[in-house]
């Protein structure tokens, strides 16, 4: 148990039942210092498995450390006790070691009653990564829609990819799958953070070289808000039986809509549901302010609320019954073709306008309302009808689906 740092003298003389003999002449020596042997100083391209170092008889252990920072700020640190030790296998490599990283590391051994000095410090550089790289949703990405799509850059020699993601970053339960392309259409949950990465596969279906960086991302509420179309907000005049309309969301499969004189919705609601872009509500009351919503459900998922917009009907039951008392039209919504028929005697038809307030089309001949008025040839929305019956003039909402 020699210390490590002194120099040490010696010498020696012989001894016989008679006689001494003089001393020896002195000679010095100095316990060996610990030298690394692999991987050589400053190699490339290293696939990390172990390090070695001489070893020293009568040593009990090592203290290994490794870092990418060549002061030694913040190392992986093993200290293990193994007689006469020589080198440190990794069963699994420090997670600073990735691919193409420049590593520093050093070694010290000790024994019972002392420990040596540092070893000199050599590096090694990793070998570069062998994968696909990932294009999209980049890096850290927020807001990804849940009903998204993975993409990468195509890799030399892949027939296919192996596709792994998950909501943990260990993938251990990841959805592994494949894809022959370089995209993967993904159905996801909402508000969550993801992992994913791909590897190349051969054309026998064998995963070859390295997966790429592991990149990660997090969805969206899943289904955006839906945005409302019509009545405009703070529509004025609004008739006793008004269709609401807003964008549809596909995937989607229901909506519901709410309406209340209450604009917090904590009492008088009325709701409907539809499978549609738009519902008719109707007997609403003269005079009156009323709030509406909408939200899209798509199976388990649903929405947020939209914006909460708002309309007045008419003062006066005049026009405000229109619909019902002097005109029927049918289908409404219609995929184009409305069928109208006045019930107070004649009624004349006076202009279609679009949702913009434009007038797209004006009837100046017509005396006797038609019993059809194609708009196949017009984009689906929200148009409106004047009309002029023996109880006035008013405007007919129609729903071009």
């Amino acid at each position: 148990n020699l210390l490590f740092r002194p120099l040490y003298y010696w010498k020696i003389r012989a001894l016989t039942d008679d006689d001494t003999s003089d001393w020896s002449k002195v000679w010095v020596f100095k316990i060996l210092s610990v030298r690394l042997n692999t991987p050589r100083n400053n190699i490339t391209n290293l696939t990390l498995s172990s390090l070695d170092w001489n070893s020293i008889d009568g040593t009990t252990g090592y203290i290994l450390e490794l870092d990418t920072a060549a002061a030694f700020t913040k190392p992986f640190r093993v200290q293990d006790t193994v007689r006469n030790s020589f080198f440190h296998y990794f069963t699994t490599v420090p997670e600073m070691i990735g691919f193409q990283t420049k590593a520093y590391w050093r070694v010290k051994l000790f024994h019972e009653t002392d420990t040596s000095e540092w070893s000199p410090v050599w590096n090694f550089t990793t070998i570069a990564r062998r994968a696909p790289l990932l294009i999209s949703p980049t890096d850290s990405a927020i807001q990804v829609p849940i009903f998204g799509q993975l993409k990468w850059q195509a890799y030399s020699g892949a027939s296919s990819y192996a596709v792994h993601y998950g909501d943990k970053p260990d993938f251990s339960n990841a959805v592994k799958t494949t894809s022959t392309g370089t995209t993967l259409s993904v159905s996801l949950k909402a508000n969550t953070r993801y992992y994913w990465k791909v590897r190349g596969r051969n054309s026998d279906g064998n995963e070859f070289y390295d997966f790429s960086e592991t990149w990660t991302f997090t969805t969206d509420s899943g289904i955006p808000a839906p945005a409302l179309i019509s009545p405009a907000n703070n529509a004025e005049n609004q008739a006793l039986n008004v269709i609401f309309s807003w964008g549809k969301f596909t995937p989607s499969t229901s909506y519901r809509v709410e309406i209340s004189q209450d604009a917090t919705f904590n009492s008088g609601v009325v709701t409907k549901n539809s499978t549609t872009g738009t519902t008719y509500f109707t007997h609403l009351q003269n005079g009156t302010r009323y709030f509406w919503r909408v939200k899209t459900f798509n199976g388990s998922l649903e929405s947020p609320w939209s914006a909460t917009w708002s309309l007045n009907t008419a003062a006066q039951n005049g026009f405000a019954n229109l619909n019902l008392s002097d005109l029927e039209v049918f289908p409404n919504p219609s995929t184009g073709v409305f069928s109208l028929r006045g019930t107070s005697g004649a009624a004349k038809l006076r202009c279609l306008i679009d949702a913009q307030g434009r007038t797209l089309q004006e009837f100046e001949n017509s005396t006797v309302l038609p019993e059809i008025l194609d708009l196949s040839a017009m984009p689906a929305g929200v148009y409106f009808l004047q009309v002029e019956t023996a109880t006035g003039l008013g405007t007919l909402q129609l729903v071009r689906e």
